[in-house]
């Protein structure tokens, strides 16, 4: 365990002077603690912190004023422990946090009671350095899907569980490692002999110092309140009748010494305490519930929404808290019912988040006045790009199927739901590969659709991948706008034997904007009776290739038969859940405005994030709009050459 130096030296002052003889009490003591998180994290669903039992030992040091009163001092190791754990839906999901202090508690104690047995009252202050920490948990791993389809009872039956035990690293510039607080408590003592006593005591330790630094606006604030009941023996240090007689100067010397001493240590500790003390807890309110009738309070919720949900803070370029400066002030002078103020807002917020890196980032109003005022600031970002262009004419992939498939190939519409209407294309190329043209993903339940055409073109693709004499597949993501995560195992689950890690995926952990999950692994499972597929797979890709598309398009990359030919893509990987589910990502701010964002940020299997840049072609291949207006495809036909000997 490493301790930082100035523990250790403080820890020297401290003993150094208790050494010296004269009258004193030296004591050891082990027991058990009891800690509890005090946080204003509230309004979270389904989520609450628990009291964890940890263990303590103490080194006691007594100056006795006089037979009622003493000073005392316990330099102690407490293990400060807490779980915040979910419920219902959420079963199972938990961290458990074990935290460990170096600790200095001061007080004076005032006793009653004779010389075998007398009680006692404590009172005073500690500071406490926090020497290490480790964290348990369990928590549903997004990018890393069961294969059950529905009718989900609990988390974990839709997503696998990820566990972890791993110590924390420290932030020096978010962890506030230093603690000071009160302590009061109870103490009882039984003499057996003259010299040797027995003793129990409890403590009840306030903290008044925040485990994080400020470093954001309405963070989450966490305290401890520990209580601790030890039991040890006391050793009552006296010099003979003799000596005391003979070095009774000295002895006064040392005992005035000593009393001055103790009076300076619970100055060291009481003083840090008075600048310290525990502020009221700022109260934190979920953005939905914000009242909509006033735009304050309307830029408050966006803005506290934003800077706790928001999962890509520590690689996006905007500033949050300066945003809060400059605007806060500004949202305060609008009026919600003045048309005018309404479309300024709009504009106002969009200047907000314009940088933002996440590509999913989205605010849809629910005023009338501003419904074509909706922000996706990747929109913006992608008409920037000096390969802009418009995407493919309705017919585009109609024309492409006729010209480049064999005749007959398969054709199928299928609408699951008004945002994602399927329109799927299949077929064969020179008779042995396999293309499969698909505008969005929701395979899984185009599959299981009482929709015959489309039934019969998956049940024809998925025999195709099996197929020995498939010499190849073409995969055609473009102008593909993401969908079903369940896809993931659903189709590339059928080019694999075995698990598939292709990246991973963190969210989330806590209210505060830099707090985090661990990083977990991305896997692709294998659908049952699935084989490797060890030829050519190509996938096309262009600009308006998007979250899921993308997703797959890296996860097949993984495999090293993969070719990606076309353009950079849209750069919106981050992955899509409710927002109960990982306390992250979407919210909405009353009824105002949605903002759909992130709940995990992906990150590939080579260490890049690709959010708000897009997943690189192998082979670029521009798009020709010249040729494209004649339904003649260059990046189709550089994929057929692939295939050639």
């Amino acid at each position: 365990m490493k301790i930082n130096k100035s523990v250790c030296l403080l820890g020297i002052l401290l003993i150094i002077p208790l050494l010296m003889k004269g009258q004193l009490n030296i004591g050891i003591g082990a027991g058990i603690s009891r800690n509890s998180l005090i946080s204003n994290q509230t309004d979270r669903p389904f989520t609450a912190p628990e009291k964890v039992y940890g263990y303590a030992a103490e080194i006691i040091l007594q100056y006795p004023v006089n037979k009622f009163l003493t000073i005392g001092a316990e330099p102690s190791f407490i293990r400060k422990n807490y779980k915040v754990a979910r419920s219902d839906y959420y079963q199972g999901i938990y961290q458990e946090t074990y935290n460990s202090y170096i600790q200095l508690p001061v007080m004076l104690t005032f006793y009653i009671g004779n010389q075998k047995v007398r009680g006692g009252i404590s009172a005073g202050g500690y500071s406490a350095y926090w020497a290490n920490s480790r964290k348990k948990g369990v928590i549903p791993n997004l990018s890393n899907l069961s294969l059950q389809d529905g009718d989900y009872m609990n988390v974990f039956q839709n997503m696998q569980r990820f566990s972890y035990d791993n110590a924390y690293r420290f932030d020096p510039k978010l962890d506030k490692r230093w603690e000071f607080g009160w302590l009061v408590g109870l103490d009882f003592q039984y003499t057996f002999v003259k010299q040797i006593a027995g003793f129990v005591a409890a403590r009840y330790y306030y903290s008044l110092t925040d485990q994080t630094k400020k470093y954001s606006n309405n963070q989450e604030q966490r305290f401890n309140e520990t209580l601790v009941i030890v039991a040890g023996l006391l050793f009552k240090i006296n010099t003979s009748k003799k000596k005391q007689m003979r070095k009774k100067c000295v002895t006064q010397r040392i005992s005035k010494f000593r009393g001055i001493y103790f009076l300076n240590v619970l100055l060291i500790v009481l003083v840090p305490m008075l600048i310290s003390c525990r502020k009221k807890l700022d109260e934190q309110m979920s953005p939905s519930n914000v009242s909509d009738d006033n735009f304050k309070t309307i830029f408050d919720g966006f803005w506290n929404g934003m800077n706790r949900n928001y999962v890509m803070w520590d690689i996006d370029t905007t500033r949050w808290d300066n945003i809060y400066s400059i605007f806060s002030p500004v949202f305060s002078k609008l009026q919600i019912k003045n048309r005018a103020d309404r479309l300024l807002a709009a504009h106002y917020l969009r200047q907000m988040t314009r940088g933002l890196r996440d590509g999913h980032y989205s605010l849809q109003f629910n005023d009338p006045v501003l419904k074509d005022s909706s922000i996706i600031p990747a929109d913006i970002r992608l008409k920037l790009r000096p390969d802009y262009h418009l995407s493919y004419q309705s017919d585009y992939f109609d024309q492409i199927a006729k010209r480049y498939l064999d005749k007959p190939y398969y054709d199928a519409d299928y609408n699951t739901d008004l945002q994602h209407p399927l329109r799927y294309k299949a077929g064969t190329i020179r008779q042995n590969i396999l293309y499969f043209r698909l505008n969005s993903f929701s395979i899984f339940r185009a599959f299981n659709s009482e929709n015959g055409r489309m039934t019969a073109l998956l049940d024809f693709v998925f025999r195709s991948i099996k197929d020995h004499n498939t010499k190849g597949v073409i995969l055609d993501l473009r102008d593909n706008n993401g969908g079903d995560l369940q896809d993931l195992n659903f189709f590339a689950g059928r080019f694999i034997a075995r698990p598939l890690q292709y990246g991973s995926s963190r969210y989330k952990s806590s209210n505060n904007p830099f707090d985090y999950t661990l990083w977990m692994p991305a896997i692709i499972t294998p659908m049952p009776e699935s084989q490797e597929f060890k030829n050519k797979i190509v996938v096309l890709v262009n600009m308006y290739s998007i979250s899921m598309s993308e997703l797959i398009t890296m996860a097949l990359k993984a495999l090293p038969n993969t070719t990606v030919i076309g353009e950079r893509t849209y750069g919106a990987n981050g992955l899509l859940t409710a927002e109960a589910d990982l306390n992250g990502g979407s919210f909405n701010v009353g009824d105002f405005a949605v903002i759909k964002a992130a709940s995990a940020m992906f990150k590939y299997k080579d260490d890049h994030v690709y959010e708000g840049v897009g997943f690189p072609a192998d082979i670029q291949v521009p798009y020709d709009e010249s040729m494209a207006l004649i339904y003649t495809d260059r990046q189709l036909e550089k994929a057929i050459s692939l295939f050639e000997p």
